[in-house]
């Protein structure tokens, strides 16, 4: 089977690759008679249909469109490529009103110059599923169904095909709904682009998800006695921020660009729920000696952003104030290489600061440039 696949002209990246094949040209002639075939008529002929559930499609050739006296119209695809590189182009697309027994179904194949040796249509698995088929493949029928209509077609042909000499492979086979699942893989990026080519080339494309499996020696109980042991260890780091931190050897400075001007804007409005939370955290704020009033020419905004657990965090616009400081244009790590980095790791941590922003004292000559404004006052940061 090689993927056949059609797709937009242009570059690469109008191509959408898809877990879609049909029977090539060159496949199909080897297998001759080892195919499921059946008898469709249209517009008073006899058509030869490969069944293939394989197929993105319908696919018809020219030959018998012509013979139908139809003409194609144009087609959003411009051709099919298949997996071992061949192309074919696609002709256009017609509507046919397809008899299958007493079933009537209305399908719009592509048309292509060459199809197969022992068929002139390709039953392809769009119009299979929209009709809800199923192959029995004791009984050799196709089952269809249409409302409450349900019939059944004899396949005339439906032979197992000889095993190829040489190396066996078991490959897995893969449905619209099952994910098969990868133990362990080493990975390896490509974009877009690449996987497209690879896709083309005849490369096989999996949907594959990763399976989480939690190392046994991970604590799933947070009441662990040694976990707690550890806690109570280290109560302090645990405890709420009392107030202003210590007095260290750095203090955080705010330097502004020459002719920098105060900045100072208008409130945002706040509905009577956050207007409720700024005051009880400009209170608590207050009583730990981190916010005092202010009658700076500074002034920014505050909002309100939503946390995780439902609670809301007070956030000032420092934006305005941001635009006239001299930029720290400190180096940070790229993201690939911190990547590379963890590459085998194992165990991680993280550290989350309790407000974090308030663990650091401001110099005191730029105080007043972290004022802000409030329906109940007007503060700056200790």
């Amino acid at each position: 089977f090689d993927p056949l696949l059609p797709h937009e002209p242009g570059s690469a990246t109008d191509f959408e690759p898809s877990i879609r094949a049909m029977l090539s040209p060159k496949a199909l002639a080897m297998t001759g008679a080892g195919v499921p075939l059946i008898q469709v008529g249209v517009a008073g002929r006899d058509l030869k249909a490969l069944v293939d559930t394989g197929a993105s499609d319908d696919f018809i050739s020219e030959a018998e469109v012509n013979a139908l006296g139809l003409t194609p119209k144009s087609s959003e695809w411009s051709h099919v490529t298949l997996a071992d590189g061949g192309k074919q182009s696609i002709l256009g697309r017609v509507t046919l009103h397809l008899c299958l027994g007493p079933l009537r179904i209305t399908t719009q194949p592509y048309v292509l110059r060459e199809l197969t040796d022992v068929a002139t249509y390709i039953l392809g698995s769009s119009t299979l599923r929209q009709y809800g088929a199923s192959i029995d493949l004791e009984a050799c029928t196709l089952r269809l169904r249409k409302g409450t209509l349900v019939c059944k077609v004899p396949l005339e042909s439906l032979k197992g095909v000889d095993a190829v000499e040489g190396k066996t492979e078991s490959v897995p086979v893969v449905n619209f709904a099952a994910v098969a699942i990868c133990q362990h893989a080493e990975p390896k990026q490509v974009g877009r682009k690449q996987a497209v080519w690879m896709i083309r080339k005849g490369a096989h494309a999996l949907l594959v998800r990763p399976r989480l499996q939690l190392n046994a020696a991970v604590t799933q109980n947070p009441s662990d006695p040694e976990v707690e042991a550890l806690i109570d260890e280290f109560a302090d780091v645990f405890r709420d921020v009392p107030g202003l931190p210590p007095m260290r050897p750095v203090d955080h400075t705010i330097p502004l660009v020459p002719g920098a001007q105060p900045v100072s804007r208008p409130m945002y409005r706040l509905s009577p729920l956050e207007l409720d939370e700024v005051k009880r955290q400009v209170t608590d704020l207050l009583a730990k000696g981190m916010i005092r009033p202010s009658t700076s020419p500074y002034s920014a905004p505050i909002l309100f952003v939503g946390k995780k657990d439902g609670s809301l965090r007070m956030c000032i616009d420092y934006r305005g104030l941001n635009a006239a400081t001299v930029k720290n244009r400190y180096p940070l790590p790229r993201v690939d290489d911190l990547l590379d980095k963890l590459k085998g790791s194992a165990y991680f941590s993280s550290i989350d600061l309790q407000q974090g922003y308030n663990q650091i004292r401001i110099a005191e000559s730029d105080i007043p440039k972290t004022a802000f404004r409030t329906p109940f006052g007007h503060f700056e940061y200790t």
